[in-house]
């Protein structure tokens, strides 16, 4: 079956089903995109910590408000 005949034939449905897979795969790319960015600012911070926590410099480690 081609997917033209398969949109002639359930073209009410389909169409929805598609459009909201596509709009879901979309939102997921999102998501990993933010998470990796989270992740390598993550990994920067807890280095620069652990760099000044190990020259006893464990005031400049911890945040200020």
């Amino acid at each position: 079956m081609e997917i033209s005949n398969l949109f002639t034939a359930d073209g009410m449905v389909i169409s929805p089903l598609l459009g909201f897979s596509l709009l879901v795969v979309a939102l997921i790319l999102k998501r990993v995109s933010f998470w990796a960015k989270i992740n390598n600012q993550q990994n920067k911070v807890v280095l620069e910590v652990l760099q000044l926590y190990h020259l006893d410099n464990v005031i400049s480690a911890v945040p200020s408000r």
